[in-house]
């Protein structure tokens, strides 16, 4: 079913609410649209200012992604800072503390089996691989 289709169905359903003298068709329609888009999870990037975690670009239109990276493209230059820039640091690093508890970074300090930086490439058995070589 279309939008268009579901603006008159919406229109039609709710007559009283929805007067056509005083609501237009393109009001609802765009309406609908964007309701729909939202429920396929594909949204407008120019809606806010940034880009929700709900737009998906992966969905949107070549164009409004190629408006979508040229406003990411310009934010990134607002903000970059080059050598000779006040504030300007080469290395730049810093510590994070998470604030929620996750299981894909957990350290490699763990014992579960999983190869350590001391075992070598293959495993703590490095002399297992000998026989196999030609």
């Amino acid at each position: 079913m279309d939008v268009d289709t579901l603006a008159m169905g919406v229109i039609d359903t709710f007559p009283r609410r929805l007067d056509r003298t005083k609501v237009r068709l393109s009001q609802v329609t765009r309406l609908v649209r964007r309701l729909v888009d939202h429920l396929k999870g594909v949204g407008d990037p120019m809606d806010a200012d940034g880009f929700g975690e709900d737009v998906d670009l992966n969905l949107v239109s070549p164009e409004a992604l190629t408006q979508a990276k040229a406003r990411m493209d310009g934010d990134f230059r607002r903000h970059q800072k080059l050598p000779g820039d006040e504030g300007f640091v080469y290395d730049v690093r810093k510590e994070f503390h998470p604030t929620e508890a996750n299981d894909w970074d957990d350290s490699d300090d763990d014992d579960d089996g999983m190869m350590n930086a001391e075992d070598g490439i293959y495993g703590d058995d490095d002399d297992a691989h000998v026989d196999m070589l030609p």
